[in-house]
Formats: C-alpha cells, structure tokens, sequence
C-alpha cells in the first residue's frame, strides 16, 4: 500500500471427463450445491449423480482452478440449468443470476483498502518524523520509501514491526519512542464516507472482501478499528500472505476464503496495476477514481445501488 504509492508517484482446457466417481475436472469433482447459486468444484462431492442423470454423456467443457472454488461464464449458465432441474424452488431465480451479455451475475464484491475505503497520505508522517531529527522531508521520504527495499520487506512479512522501527529509526537518525513513532506512522488514514457508506447498502445482497498490500502496524490500528471491518466475510493481507499484489496467490487468496468463482466476483482498487492483476486471473476489475464512477462500473457490472439504497432498512 505505501510502497506501491511511493513507487507510483516517482513514475508518475481440458475438457471434464466422466468416470465412475463422476465427472472430474483437474482432479476435482464438479457439484451442485443446493445453498448456492453456482457449480462448485471440489475434491468430495455427494451430488455427482444429479449431473449424470441429466446430462447422460453429454461432453461438459468446465474448467477450474486446481485446488479452489472456480467456473467460468459458461459453467455459470450450465449451474443455472443445472439448479433448476435440480432444485425447482430456485428456478424464480434463474433469470437474475446471468447479465443480458450472458456473463455470471456478482455475487462477491473485494476492496482494496487504501484510497479506496481510506484515504491515506504517507507525508503525514514524514513531516511528523522532521521533529525528531536533522534530516529534510525529501531525505526522509528518499531514505524510507525509495533507497532501500524495508517497506516492501515489511510488507510481505519478511520483517517484524519491532526490526522495521528500530531500522526507520536508525536509518533516519531519530529520536523518538516507539510509542511516538508507530503513532506518527499509523495516523495518516482518513474515511471514505461514500465508500464505507457502500459497504454497508452492499453487505445484505453480496459476499464481501478485504484486499491490501500491507503491513501489521497499519493493519493492527487502522484496518480492524474501520468502521466496516466486521462487515467483512474475508480478509487477505500481503503480510500475511507472503505476497504483493499484482502476484495471482493474494488474489486467489481472497477468492478460496470467500468461496467464490473469480468470474462473479468484483475486485476495486484505486492503483490500475492491481486492477489487471486481478484481471489476469478472471475477476472483474475496476479502477477506483471517484465514487461516482464506482457506481457507475458497479452498474455496469450489474450491482445497481440505486436499488440497494431504496431497500436500506
């Protein structure tokens, strides 16, 4: 998250098979889950039968994702055919789970956090740090943010909070407690009314999720004390995951804890790289600018927050 802002500013198929345990993709098993409103892949699944019963040989071009939840925008119209054969009570629903291109209605919104549920400003704290030392603003920010690899390092996990401090303040030749410096780094992160007030029309209708490249001290007193923290169904964060985005394992991350296909899901990020990381991997990506046009690719999407807004409670 500071990293990749400080960098920014400076560059300002195999098809399935049946076999007796039922039809395998990539040695899992494709299965109808009745609490859902998709296909899921899986390595045990008790509803194999159903598909062979409906489907007889019929050849199911699926492919999936070894080892997490996956379909792609055609299994969501073969799932749709499958659920209303299978389980009538959803066929009212049919209609609402495909867009008019024929792609997988969202079912799961990820954000990013910063700048998009936050704003954040790392000179905050460098004009903080001045008082503890002789050094200028821009030695500070050159020192910290662009000759040396620390930020990043602390924000895949390879550095703990504690060597991350006494470094910055080594480097810098700070005098300062740790106590003043964790709160001059942590204290630059401000709401995004418009934003968080989304979260909250969202998270009756569509899974949620959290996406950051961070590090433990901001994740400790700024992510979990937002106001929409809880709302969350899953949490991904860079340092716990031992990667930065756009690396494909924190996005695939965050779809195995959500147990959503990338297809119906919809990732904001307000840095356009990250935006085509997820791209890559098939979620739906948008590049936060504004709210406005938020709302507006939501609509796109087919997420119309018009309607979430009519039905607040």
């Amino acid at each position: 998250m500071r990293g990749a802002l400080a960098s920014h500013h400076r560059h300002r198929k195999k098809y399935g098979h049946r076999g007796e345990s039922g039809i395998m993709v990539q040695k899992s098993v494709i299965s109808i889950n009745p609490s859902s409103t998709h296909l899921l892949c899986h390595t045990e699944a008790p509803f194999f039968a159903y598909i062979h019963m409906i489907f007889g040989t019929l050849p199911l071009p699926l492919l999936a994702n070894k080892n997490r939840f996956a379909t792609t925008r055609l299994d969501c119209s073969l799932a749709c055919m499958c659920q209303s054969l299978i389980f009538p009570h959803r066929l009212s629903t049919l209609g609402s789970l495909m867009t008019q291109s024929g792609e997988c209605m969202p079912t799961a919104v990820i954000f990013d956090f910063g700048n998009v549920i936050c704003h954040f400003d790392n000179a905050l704290f460098l004009r903080r740090l001045t008082s503890y030392t002789d050094k200028t603003f821009d030695e500070l920010e050159s020192l910290i943010y662009h000759s040396s690899d620390l930020v990043r390092q602390y924000e895949i996990g390879l550095v703990s909070s504690d060597a991350f401090v006494d470094s910055v303040t080594r480097t810098c030749s700070l005098s300062i407690s740790r106590s003043e410096f964790v709160e001059a780094f942590t204290e630059i992160f401000s709401e995004n009314q418009q934003v968080i007030d989304l979260i909250r029309m969202l998270k009756p209708k569509y899974k949620l999720g959290l996406l950051s490249n961070t590090n433990e001290l901001d994740y400790q007193r700024a992510i979990m004390t937002c106001p929409v923290f809880d709302m969350f169904d899953s949490v991904t964060t860079s340092f716990h995951v031992g990667a930065l985005k756009p690396s494909k394992e924190i996005y695939e991350d965050a779809l195995r804890k959500l147990q959503v296909s990338a297809e119906e899901c919809i990732y904001v990020d307000d840095i356009g790289s990250y935006v085509e990381g997820a791209k890559a991997i098939g979620l739906n990506g948008i590049h936060y600018s504004s709210y406005q046009r938020l709302v507006s690719s939501l609509e796109d999407l087919g997420i119309h927050v018009q309607q979430l807004k009519t039905h607040e409670p």
